[in-house]
């Protein structure tokens, strides 16, 4: 994980819609830190994922799918 100490006050810059996932038993970038990095965007959704850690993508594939086609509005679920 890069650490950049400057990166919460340029958040505010992107204006494109964004998901930010984060896994609940995630321990590099616990869930909190997560939430809180999609406060810091103008226009972004936070979900997590039961079950997940870290790669949250590869634990829970078709979950993680689920949230992204929902939040491109393609709707309609697993």
């Amino acid at each position: 994980l890069l650490h950049d100490p400057k990166l919460r006050q340029r958040l505010h810059r992107l204006t494109m819609p964004t998901l930010v996932i984060s896994g609940e038993q995630d321990r590099v970038a616990p869930p909190a830190y997560a939430r809180r990095f999609a406060e810091a965007l103008p226009h972004a959704k936070f979900a997590s994922l039961s079950g997940a850690g870290h790669y949250a993508h590869d634990e829970k594939p078709v979950e993680t799918a689920a949230l992204a086609r929902d939040f491109l509005g393609f709707g309609g679920g697993g």
